[in-house]
Protein backbone atom coordinates (compact mmCIF):
# COMPACT_ATOMS: atom_id res chain seq x y z
CA UNK A 1 0.00 0.00 0.00
CA UNK A 2 1.29 3.47 -0.92
CA UNK A 3 1.04 6.07 1.85
CA UNK A 4 1.54 9.79 1.30
CA UNK A 5 4.83 11.12 2.65
CA UNK A 6 3.77 14.79 2.53
CA UNK A 7 0.66 16.86 3.23
CA UNK A 8 0.42 19.69 0.67
CA UNK A 9 -1.68 22.89 0.85
CA UNK A 10 -5.45 22.54 0.48
CA UNK A 11 -6.51 22.46 -3.16
CA UNK A 12 -3.06 21.46 -4.41
CA UNK A 13 -3.18 20.02 -7.90
CA UNK A 14 0.41 18.90 -8.32
CA UNK A 15 1.51 15.63 -9.90
CA UNK A 16 2.53 14.17 -6.51
CA UNK A 17 -0.98 14.71 -5.13
CA UNK A 18 -3.02 13.54 -8.09
CA UNK A 19 -0.99 10.86 -9.81
CA UNK A 20 1.79 9.38 -7.70
CA UNK A 21 0.06 9.40 -4.31
CA UNK A 22 3.27 10.59 -2.63
CA UNK A 23 1.42 13.66 -1.35
CA UNK A 24 -2.14 14.55 -0.42
CA UNK A 25 -3.76 18.02 -0.23
CA UNK A 26 -4.69 19.03 3.32
CA UNK A 27 -8.38 19.28 2.43
CA UNK A 28 -8.35 15.63 1.27
CA UNK A 29 -6.14 14.23 4.03
CA UNK A 30 -7.70 11.50 6.15
CA UNK A 31 -6.98 10.54 9.75
CA UNK A 32 -4.32 8.05 8.69
CA UNK A 33 -2.34 10.68 6.75
CA UNK A 34 -2.52 13.15 9.67
CA UNK A 35 -1.44 10.43 12.13
CA UNK A 36 1.59 9.70 9.93
CA UNK A 37 2.61 13.38 10.25
CA UNK A 38 2.43 13.15 14.05
CA UNK A 39 4.45 9.93 13.98
CA UNK A 40 7.18 11.54 11.85
CA UNK A 41 6.39 9.33 8.84
CA UNK A 42 5.06 12.17 6.67
CA UNK A 43 5.87 15.89 6.42
CA UNK A 44 3.44 18.73 6.97
CA UNK A 45 4.18 20.82 3.87
CA UNK A 46 0.71 22.39 3.94
CA UNK A 47 1.88 25.78 5.16
CA UNK A 48 -0.66 25.51 7.97
CA UNK A 49 -0.18 24.67 11.64
CA UNK A 50 -1.76 21.47 12.89
CA UNK A 51 -3.15 22.02 16.40
CA UNK A 52 -2.88 18.85 18.47
CA UNK A 53 -5.04 18.30 21.56
CA UNK A 54 -4.80 15.31 23.84
CA UNK A 55 -7.13 13.91 26.47
CA UNK A 56 -5.51 11.77 29.10
CA UNK A 57 -6.95 9.22 31.47
CA UNK A 58 -5.75 8.30 34.94
CA UNK A 59 -6.29 4.64 35.76
CA UNK A 60 -7.89 3.74 39.11
CA UNK A 61 -5.25 3.71 41.83
CA UNK A 62 -2.75 5.67 39.73
CA UNK A 63 -1.48 9.15 40.52
CA UNK A 64 -0.71 10.25 36.95
CA UNK A 65 -1.80 9.49 33.42
CA UNK A 66 0.45 7.03 31.65
CA UNK A 67 -0.54 7.96 28.06
CA UNK A 68 -2.99 9.93 25.98
CA UNK A 69 -6.45 8.41 25.66
CA UNK A 70 -7.50 10.57 22.73
CA UNK A 71 -5.57 12.66 20.21
CA UNK A 72 -7.40 15.21 18.06
CA UNK A 73 -5.86 17.42 15.36
CA UNK A 74 -7.47 20.63 14.11
CA UNK A 75 -6.63 22.85 11.15
CA UNK A 76 -8.63 25.27 9.02
CA UNK A 77 -11.98 24.23 10.49
CA UNK A 78 -11.36 20.49 10.05
CA UNK A 79 -10.95 18.03 12.90
CA UNK A 80 -9.32 14.61 12.75
CA UNK A 81 -9.50 12.12 15.65
CA UNK A 82 -6.27 10.24 15.05
CA UNK A 83 -6.24 8.09 18.21
CA UNK A 84 -6.91 4.74 16.51
CA UNK A 85 -4.68 5.59 13.55
CA UNK A 86 -1.74 6.40 15.81
CA UNK A 87 -1.92 2.87 17.19
CA UNK A 88 -1.46 1.57 13.64
CA UNK A 89 1.63 3.66 12.85
CA UNK A 90 3.33 3.88 16.28
CA UNK A 91 3.46 2.16 19.62
CA UNK A 92 0.76 4.54 20.94
CA UNK A 93 -1.85 2.60 22.91
CA UNK A 94 -4.58 4.36 24.88
CA UNK A 95 -5.24 3.07 28.42
CA UNK A 96 -8.78 1.82 27.69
Amino acid sequence: MNFPTRIHPAGCGCEDCHRSGQSVPLDLADESAIARVLAGQAANDSGRALVVSTTTAVAPGEATASSAARVVVECDGRTWDVSCHLMAVTSFHPPF
